[in-house]
């Protein structure tokens, strides 16, 4: 992963939605980046709830459903990933 270039905005198939540290967070796999048909129910990113999503009172993007997310910068103004937001459901699954 090491060398994709993570800057910009994503599409995310939604793996989980029940975050074991009640974040509101949300278990992605990025298209382009993961294998989506991992049948690890572990693999994947745990991607923050982001300004904007809509999701603040319990109403997260079902399992299987696509999302929007990005990647965010770390102290040291690079990419990290596995630190990304979520802000928005798919309306047609891609």
């Amino acid at each position: 992963m090491q060398n994709k270039d993570l800057s910009g905005i994503f599409v995310a198939k939604v793996i989980n939605n029940i975050d074991p540290l009640e974040r509101e967070r949300i278990l992605v796999r990025a298209v382009g980046l993961h294998d989506l048909e991992n049948s690890n129910e572990n693999y994947g990113v745990w991607a923050e709830h982001g300004i904007g999503s809509n999701f603040i009172y319990g109403n997260f993007p079902k399992i299987n459903s696509m999302v929007y997310i990005m990647f965010i910068k770390d102290i040291n103004n690079e990419y990290d990933f596995n630190k990304c937001l979520y802000f928005g459901v798919v309306r047609n699954n891609i």
